[in-house]
């Protein structure tokens, strides 16, 4: 009779540690949301935003002058579209919380999500056509099919890296 009483305080105990253990863990949200998590996020994000540049500017072979009005104008370019994908971000996280709320809320976050692609794919269309007149035919070509392959090359690297760490 003791033994069995043990074998229930002992149980009621381990599932009450247990939801202690579980309240006390952050969610993966939490987990992604961190400070240190952000910063690292910024680092890494910055690192390959550097590993493009070195990248786009060996595939145009500029010399040092274009390359500086080059960099000038992408990176210009390129804060308006950070800033315009951390708004879609916002947005699309809107859209998400509206799919709980009414449809009227779910048509008007989805009609504002297409305004800002919109915007963004305008603001691309418009850092593309501001480097031509920087570039020859030739590099402007380059220009396209690297803007176009890099994502590939990056998420292949990616999935390489994580095969690796299995």
């Amino acid at each position: 009779m003791q033994a069995k009483h043990h074998r229930v305080f002992i149980l009621s105990l381990l599932l009450t540690a247990s939801g202690f253990l579980q309240a006390q863990s952050p969610s993966p949200w939490e987990a992604l949301t961190a400070p240190y998590a952000r910063q690292m996020r910024q680092h890494a994000k910055e690192r390959l935003q550097q590993w493009k540049m070195i990248r786009l500017l060996q595939e145009l072979g500029l010399d040092e002058s274009r390359g500086h009005q080059f960099l000038i104008r992408y990176t210009s370019y390129n804060r308006r579209i950070d800033s315009l994908l951390q708004r879609t971000d916002s947005i699309a996280q809107q859209l998400a919380y509206s799919l709980q709320q009414s449809p009227e809320e779910v048509y008007r976050w989805s009609q504002e999500f297409l305004r800002q692609q919109q915007e963004l794919y305008r603001v691309f269309q418009q850092r593309t056509e501001s480097l031509r007149p920087l570039l020859t035919e030739e590099q402007f070509a380059r220009y396209i099919l690297f803007e176009y392959r890099f994502p590939r090359e990056v998420e292949r690297l990616l999935l390489r890296w994580h095969k690796g760490k299995r």
